[in-house]
C-alpha cells in the first residue's frame, strides 16, 4: 500500500515538472522589424521574447539616395540593375563560409557576384552567419538574418516611387502602398504619380483601327483587318 501511495506521488510530480520542461525548451518567435526615417536611414533588427537584436543599418549619402546596408564586417548595396552585393574585407586566401547553427558550407564566390535569390533565401534564415577566415583564425563572423527584407527595402528607397513620395517611410514591404498611411501632401503626389502612369500606359496600346493599322505596317506586318474592315487574323 505504501509502495502504492508513492508511485502515485512520484507520478503527481513529473506531471507536474514536465509542463514546465516543455514550455522552457519551447522556442519563442522571432520576427524582423524596422525603424524608418522620411529620409532614408533606417534599421532592422529581430525580436524575441521582448529582446531585441540588431542586424543591419541603412545609411544614405543624400536623402532617398545612395542608401547602403551594413552590418558588423560587412556591407551590402544595389549596382544599378538594383542587384545585391554583400562585400567585405577578405584576402585572396581567405576561406569564407556561411555558418547556419552547428553546419558550414563554403561559399568561394559570396563576395564576387551579385547575390542569387537562393542565397539570399539562405542567408536570410534565423541564425545565420557569414564567417571569414584566414590562416585557420575567425577574422569575423556577421549574423545575416533579414539581408531580404533589407534588400527588398534598398531597391524601395533607391527607387523612383521613393523620391516622388518623399517619404522613405511609406516602404510597403511584401504588400502594396497603403494611403491612408499618407499625409495631405504625400497622397497629393501620390495621385499625381498614379494619373501619370495611367496615361502612359494608355499612351503605349493603340486604341483606333487607324492607330493600329499604322503601327503594325510600320513594322512590316499584315493587317489585323479583313476586306470588310472586321477585325481577325
Amino acid at each position: 500500500m505504501k509502495l502504492k501511495v508513492l508511485v502515485l506521488v512520484c507520478l503527481g510530480i513529473v506531471a507536474l515538472i514536465l509542463p514546465s520542461w516543455g514550455t522552457a525548451k519551447a522556442e519563442k518567435p522571432r520576427w524582423i522589424s524596422h525603424e524608418i526615417m522620411i529620409d532614408g536611414p533606417a534599421l532592422f533588427y529581430a525580436v524575441q521574447e521582448d529582446i531585441r537584436y540588431e542586424l543591419w543599418s541603412v545609411q544614405c549619402s543624400q536623402p532617398l539616395r545612395g542608401c547602403v546596408a551594413r552590418a558588423p564586417g560587412v556591407a551590402l548595396r544595389l549596382d544599378r540593375e538594383l542587384q545585391p552585393w554583400l562585400m567585405a574585407v577578405a584576402g585572396p586566401r581567405a576561406r569564407v563560409s556561411l555558418q547556419q547553427r552547428n553546419f558550414t558550407q563554403d561559399m568561394p564566390g559570396l563576395f564576387a557576384t551579385p547575390l542569387a535569390p537562393d542565397t539570399l533565401r539562405h542567408l536570410s534564415r534565423p541564425d545565420s552567419f557569414v564567417v571569414i577566415e584566414e590562416g585557420g583564425q575567425v577574422v569575423s563572423r556577421t549574423r545575416t538574418e533579414g539581408v531580404r527584407q533589407v534588400v527588398s527595402y534598398l531597391r524601395w528607397v533607391n527607387g523612383a516611387t521613393a523620391r516622388t513620395l518623399r517619404d522613405a517611410r511609406l516602404w510597403p514591404g511584401e504588400s502594396t502602398l497603403d494611403p491612408a498611411r499618407m499625409t495631405p501632401e504625400v497622397l497629393e503626389r501620390y495621385e499625381v504619380m498614379q494619373r501619370r502612369r495611367k496615361e502612359g500606359q494608355r499612351q503605349l496600346v493603340p486604341s483606333t483601327k487607324p492607330q493600329i493599322e499604322f503601327a503594325i505596317q510600320a513594322q512590316g506586318g499584315s493587317s489585323y483587318y479583313s476586306a470588310t474592315g472586321q477585325a481577325g487574323y
